[in-house]
């Protein structure tokens, strides 16, 4: 593992809900947070379960060390946000071990720190508008949805971005549905027909933000789809899904969409 991709992976455990943990923690993994203690193996999975993630985070004073080919450290300074009132600093590190060719996280701590002191000649971290939670939210679900399309995360990680309950509407008609192990299995039909088609890519050309009230906005979704089709060049289409975004415990959750007719589109273009 390359350090590119150890960073990666911290940002994702950082980012992102238990689903990577699991996918990433080794069984004897070792945890330090204050005020919450030491948490091993189980329970660290246990204490984020349900728990809200965080929308955003700037690792810098980045540092590494390989004591062996089988180990990988990281040092660095993580500023976190969980909403725009709510600034967390920390001085952090990680420790990677290689089994073969798998490599696992076994040991992370957090010492917390002043978010205001910063190093000489850098400036202060500044709140995050709606705005801004809002777009790197879905900056954030442009870039899963890519790698589940491409088979690089399961899509049961995505589900974190839905509310407990949803509604959504498209001219074949309006459903409800839960977020949970239905909403998983439509996701995984989803892609799996995605696959199929040859979609190659999913892309946000633009985001308009229609606030609502303090807690939820209107967000509309200018997606770009792109397609492998019968050895021809790409097939680009276009198209546009509205959000409702509820802003919950600091961090955004989808609970209802607005689409368009999908496969008529597809058809039009002679996909599927």
């Amino acid at each position: 593992m390359d350090e590119q991709e150890a960073w990666e992976r911290e940002r994702r455990l950082w980012l992102e809900g238990a689903g990577a943990y699991q996918q990433l923690l080794d069984d004897e993994c070792l945890m330090a947070f204050a005020p919450v203690g030491i948490l091993g193996g189980v329970e660290i999975i246990r204490a984020l379960d349900g728990a809200p993630r965080w929308l955003d985070v700037e690792m810098t004073e980045r540092r590494s060390a390989r004591p062996n080919d089988s180990l990988l450290v990281l040092a660095y300074r993580a500023d976190a946000r969980r909403d725009a009132h709510d600034p967390y600093a920390a001085y952090c590190t990680s420790t990677y071990s290689r089994t073969g060719e798998v490599w696992r996280l076994v040991q992370h701590q957090q010492t917390p720190i002043d978010p205001s002191a910063r190093q000489p000649g850098t400036a202060p971290r500044q709140g995050n508008s709606m705005d801004e939670i809002l777009r790197s939210f879905f900056k954030r679900y442009e870039s899963m949805a890519n790698r589940v399309l491409a088979r690089e995360m399961d899509v049961a990680e995505t589900t974190y971005a839905f509310a407990s309950d949803f509604i959504a509407a498209s001219p074949a008609g309006v459903m409800a549905g839960k977020n949970d192990q239905s909403l998983k299995a439509s996701m995984e039909k989803g892609y799996a027909r995605y696959r199929e088609i040859g979609t190659r890519e999913l892309k946000i050309r633009d985001l308009k933000i229609t606030p609502i009230d303090a807690l939820h906005s209107l967000v509309r979704v200018d997606w770009r789809s792109v397609y492998e089709a019968d050895g021809r060049p790409d097939v680009v289409i276009d198209f546009e899904v509205h959000y409702l975004v509820q802003l919950r415990n600091g961090e955004p959750k989808i609970f209802g969409w607005v689409s368009g007719d999908e496969e008529a589109v597809l058809r039009e273009h002679g996909i599927g």
